[in-house]
């Protein structure tokens, strides 16, 4: 098992890719991101996927593990237990043998099934998988998936679902939390485990909370929010979730790759000083650590791309710094200036 940083990962991901795209035998490639939660696997995921649709030249369909969310056991005491890990486990079998699977359609985001408050027109098509039979619907609303050929219902359940027909030669990548576990290491080509240190964690929680990045409905205040996940984290998930690296995995510590990333970690440094819950959950002296060790790379970064972008992000930074609600927002800019110049 490798452990690199995120941009190494990413060059090993790309060379990777690179052989698995060469070999003709390879018709379906499967790639599964895991990792703790707010470790950065959605961000990695989305800049490979921009590298795969240019090295590969086919199609992509990218299916996050949160599709397979039981929103019927999210109080399970096992952090698989709140997941359809069985029908999860047989859509990726499937797509590796290039054979049709069904993907839920449930939104954690409006706590209900894609089509349930839209009108549905039944069809006669239906499709056998996994034991059970699905019949086709017609919502009002286009709610297909990239690479699905329609919706589905399960009428025992209520439970609609998208049909990937699986007849064309493509690339499907999924991320989440128990996407790797061991009984599925065969049906993958690529495995990669992202990891982070807790800091840099909980700086995303909060970056979440802030953004409305947060899936499901926020009752509570940003630290219950936070408060939860570090909670659950610590209980069972992150378990669970380590209990999947082997040797196979590419392991990959994420750390802020970009200025925005970077200016988490002073929101946090900030609300550790307004509140003594935060104080909590990291200390002063770990944020003071990672911010230290990212100005330090920066100052010598030499990649003359990731330079340019970087600067790029400074100047809207800069331009914008009138939303940034940092009390040092002017002292954090000018050294990010100096170092950037």
């Amino acid at each position: 098992m490798k452990n690199i940083n995120g941009t190494q990962g990413m060059k090993i991901a790309c060379q990777k890719l690179h052989e698995l795209f060469k070999d003709d035998k390879n018709e379906r490639i499967v790639i599964g991101i895991t990792g703790p939660v707010a470790t950065g696997k959605t961000k990695f995921t989305q800049e490979l996927i921009k590298q795969i649709k240019i090295i590969g030249q086919r199609p992509t369909f990218y299916l996050p593990f949160d599709l397979w969310i039981n929103p019927q056991s999210l109080g399970s005491k096992t952090y698989e237990g709140r997941f359809f890990l069985d029908d999860f486990k047989s859509a990726v079998s499937c797509a590796k043998s290039k054979l049709p699977f069904l993907a839920p359609r449930y939104d954690l985001s409006k706590l209900g099934w894609t089509a349930d408050n839209q009108h549905i027109r039944p069809t006669t098509q239906e499709v056998f998988w996994e034991g059970r039979t699905f019949d086709r619907i017609e919502p009002e609303e286009n709610i297909n998936l990239p690479g699905t050929s329609g919706t589905y219902l399960d009428a025992s359940t209520g439970q609609v679902f998208g049909f990937f027909p699986n007849d064309i030669s493509s690339t499907c990548i999924t991320d989440g939390t128990l996407v790797a576990q061991k009984d599925l290491h065969e049906y993958y080509d690529l495995l990669i485990f992202i990891t982070a240190p807790w800091v840099n964690r909980v700086a995303n929680m909060v970056r979440r909370y802030n953004r409305n990045e947060v899936f499901g409905l926020t009752t509570g205040d940003m630290s219950k929010y936070v408060e939860f996940l570090i909670d659950e984290a610590r209980s069972c998930a992150d378990k669970e979730i380590l209990d999947q690296l082997d040797q196979d995995i590419i392991k990959i510590d994420y750390s802020p790759t970009n200025l925005s990333n970077y200016l988490d970690l002073w929101y946090l440094k900030e609300l550790i000083s307004d509140s003594d819950k935060v104080a909590h959950w990291v200390k002063r002296e770990e944020i003071d650590h990672e911010i230290d060790c990212f100005i330090k790379n920066l100052s010598g970064e030499y990649n003359s791309a990731t330079l340019v972008n970087l600067r790029n992000e400074l100047e809207h930074l800069v331009l914008a710094k009138h939303l940034l609600c940092l009390k040092n927002k002017n002292e954090i800019l000018k050294e990010l200036s100096a170092i950037l110049k």
